[in-house]
């Protein structure tokens, strides 16, 4: 029997995008003949992909999003062209994980048999949790809130979220890709810290003071490892050793996003957070953690991972939706559209 030929479209900045791709993968291939779509690529690609697209992409200064810089990147002209050149019609239907030329060429062509499922629609409804909102802040984050909507817009009866609790009946649990689930995690002791925005120099200021917790620090920007101080360790960014220290640390720092922080809740690793500076996502993740019970802060000081270390707070555990489930949604969604 012919299975149906999907297009699956993902977001490549970042890689928490890759990641769910590569969770859903297993199933999606058992179920259709699958193609695979990035744009606004800003890391290494985690596996293969048939089509790759400029996009848009978001720029970072001084560790936040620089609005500016992002909106004078944009290259509107070859955005448009591949909005256009897109081709739909030739899929049974489409999944979108916040990708916007797919999104965009769907509203161009009236196609409507798109449906998203990222973390990011879950900010399409209001009971998602945000961060307290400041008069001096309102102008800022309305126009997060602007960007975050349409960044990759579809209609929210189409539109499915992701997040650490279902707020929404169309919000699911994060799915987690097989190698976590695989896991038999341990407690070692150590303490993985992903922070990519943040200054090495100071972090190993702030660590090099607690000197009986190993800290492993996973960089993207590195070469090759650093592991000339006695408490701390940088690592360049690769996947078998992260996994590795993922699955053997007691404790984990690292931003308020949301594929990373699910897998550490779900293997009951003792985590903290930072939001991102500038990344308004990242506060609304902020918000919803504290709320469940993470340590969330909003930078590396000796007392915040003082008080992080010390902490008798007991581990945040969190659900998880497995792929057949989500997939079934989607199929659901699309016998209603069809």
């Amino acid at each position: 029997m012919t299975k149906p030929r999907i297009l699956y479209a993902l977001c490549g900045t970042g890689q928490g995008h890759m990641t769910k791709a590569m969770s859903l993968m297993p199933e999606i291939k058992e179920r259709y003949d699958v193609e695979y779509l990035v744009s606004g690529l800003n890391n290494p690609l985690l596996f293969e992909v048939d089509h790759v697209l400029d996009g848009a992409t978001f720029q970072f200064k001084d560790g936040k999003v620089d609005i500016p810089s992002t909106f004078r990147s944009l290259n509107v002209e070859n955005m448009f062209k591949e909005i256009t050149n897109t081709k739909l019609s030739d899929y049974e239907f489409i999944i979108n994980d916040h990708e916007p030329i797919t999104s965009y060429a769907s509203y161009y062509l009236n196609y409507r048999k798109i449906y998203t499922i990222s973390h990011q629609a879950s900010f399409a409804f209001a009971q998602t949790p945000r961060p307290e909102w400041s008069l001096k802040k309102v102008p800022e984050r309305l126009l997060a809130e602007y960007v975050l909507g349409s960044y990759a817009k579809n209609a929210s009866s189409r539109s499915f979220g992701l997040h650490f609790r279902k707020y929404h009946e169309n919000i699911m649990y994060p799915v987690l890709r097989p190698e976590i689930l695989d896991m038999k995690p341990v407690r070692e002791g150590t303490c993985l810290v992903y922070l990519p925005k943040e200054s090495p120099s100071e972090l190993l200021k702030v660590f090099s003071q607690f000197e009986n917790q190993k800290f492993i620090v996973f960089d993207p920007k590195l070469k090759t490892d650093i592991d000339e101080y006695d408490n701390v360790t940088f690592k360049k960014t690769d996947n078998k050793e992260f996994l590795k220290t993922l699955e053997t640390c007691s404790y984990g720092i690292v931003n308020a996003g949301f594929e990373l922080p699910s897998e550490m809740m779900y293997l009951k690793k003792n985590l903290m957070t930072l939001p991102q500076r500038g990344q308004y996502e990242q506060e609304c993740n902020a918000a919803a953690l504290k709320e469940i019970g993470v340590q969330v802060e909003k930078e590396i000081t000796y007392e915040n991972i003082e008080k992080f270390l010390a902490s008798s707070r007991k581990n945040v555990l969190q659900p998880i939706s497995r792929p057949s489930e989500v997939l079934d949604v989607i199929e659901e969604a699309h016998r209603r559209t069809t």
